[in-house]
């Protein structure tokens, strides 16, 4: 999709993101089809796109904090090193 944006949108770049749709729907099939035999994965493969267009602003604002809160505790990422921050409350 960057390079379809960023081209200005020849051909090529159409074809890439043609192809690059179609490879991340056959393995969504793929997978939940052959691997996990689930029939729902018929059912919710229109929704594939969105949760890849979710999951690329998960990862773009996972830069954005250096926090994070696994499992019920909050960590702070302090040089290098992840620190426990106390318990609120």
């Amino acid at each position: 999709m960057l390079a379809l944006m960023a081209s200005g949108g020849p051909i090529w770049a159409w074809k890439s993101v043609g192809l690059a749709l179609l490879l991340r729907i056959v393995v969504a099939l793929m997978v939940g089809l052959g691997v996990l035999e689930d029939r729902q994965a018929l059912l919710l493969l229109p929704l594939v796109p969105l949760r890849d267009a979710i999951a690329v602003g998960v990862w773009i604002a996972s830069f954005l904090s250096n926090e994070v809160t696994w499992r019920g505790d909050r960590f702070q990422l302090y040089q290098g090193k992840l620190i426990r921050l106390e318990a609120q409350g």
